[in-house]
């Protein structure tokens, strides 16, 4: 088995772990795709006492052999490998809180990741891709997931404006998801090539920062009502400070992202206890993975379209190093895993 290993700051080896066997309630698979983002450039960035690690956060794989009591999977399905899976031990996981377990682990973070060309997980981590979803859009789960996440906790509403702040991965995807909750997008950035890609995807309302005041095209899109909320996402390059302008007094706001990368987030907050706002902290999907999965088979969200690049296997070391020094410059690299 060949894995993609962080050994230490900034330095990553493609290294032979030899054969693993197939342990009982368990699944082999062969990687098909996989996503180098902020989750491997972090890694790779910070090290940290959890190196050596194998990289790799959110994958899709086909099943080539099962261990004893595996009844859910046969060999050829395509499945998606859950990033975080809960301990099951602590005592929000035995009150039925699964989604707020104390000690989850978190493949590419925890646990050696989904890097590879071959892993054997636990049959209670994968999720059966149906036949309408192929391996390209169900490497992206965890995103629309946590696109998902974001809207139930901000409780979006049908006909609500939502102002996002970022024209990047978690960002596009959210906006499109908000299209389905039946609100209204907004979405702001610094570059124009990202705004007409958001325009392709059907969102009517983009503003480029650059060019516009956000805030007075937020007015005049709401006809002076300013919108009811609000996302910030990783990378966004946007003022915190003044986006809080763009809500409307208890407006609700959600910063989306922020586990694995250190930024800056310094901010006077006066103006959100002025406005009375509501802030939400979205670093984890929860448990929409399901919603997540019914939402690609019928095409509510476009993933496709926000591959900036496919690399294959041996390349993955170059592509982490490129991400780590230019974050902001892609929105997903795919790996096809195939190609080795």
């Amino acid at each position: 088995m060949k894995a993609w290993k962080v050994t230490n700051e900034r330095s990553v080896e493609l290294v032979d772990m030899g054969a693993q066997p197939v342990a009982e309630n368990c699944v082999k698979l062969k990687m098909l795709t996989a996503l180098v983002d902020t989750h491997e450039s972090s890694l790779y960035k910070k090290g940290g006492n959890s190196l050596p690690l194998i990289a790799g956060r959110q994958g899709v794989g086909m099943v080539t052999e099962v261990g004893a009591n595996v009844t859910a999977f046969k060999r050829g399905d395509k499945v998606f490998i859950r990033p975080v899976s809960p301990c099951g031990k602590c005592s929000n996981c035995k009150n039925g809180r699964k989604s707020e377990c104390e000690h989850s682990y978190v493949y590419g973070k925890t646990e050696d990741g989904v890097l590879r060309d071959f892993i054997t997980v636990p049959q209670t981590d994968l999720i059966l891709l149906p036949q309408q979803v192929d391996e390209t859009e169900g490497v992206f789960i965890e995103q629309v997931a946590l696109a998902v996440e974001t809207l139930d906790r901000l409780k979006i509403e049908k006909g609500e404006h939502i102002v996002i702040l970022g024209a990047t991965l978690a960002g596009l995807i959210i906006a499109q998801a908000a299209i389905y909750y039946q609100a209204v997008p907004i979405l702001v950035d610094l570059r124009e090539d990202r705004l007409a890609l958001a325009e392709k995807l059907g969102i009517y309302y983009t503003i480029n920062a650059v060019e516009t005041d956000p805030v007075k095209k937020v007015f005049s899109i709401t006809c002076g009502k300013m919108a009811e909320t609000m996302v910030y996402t990783l990378l966004s390059g946007m003022t915190v400070r003044r986006s809080f302008e763009n809500l409307v007094r208890g407006g609700r706001v959600a910063f989306v992202g922020f586990d694995d990368m250190e930024a800056d987030l310094s901010a006077d907050l006066m103006p959100a206890l002025g406005k009375e706002l509501v802030i939400y902290m979205v670093s984890s999907a929860g448990d929409n993975y399901y919603s997540a999965v019914n939402m690609l088979v019928s095409s509510a969200v476009d993933v496709k379209s926000l591959v900036s690049s496919r690399i294959e296997f041996d390349k993955i070391g170059q592509a982490i190093a490129e991400v780590a020094d230019n974050e902001k410059k892609y929105i997903a690299l795919l790996v096809d895993a195939t190609k080795i």
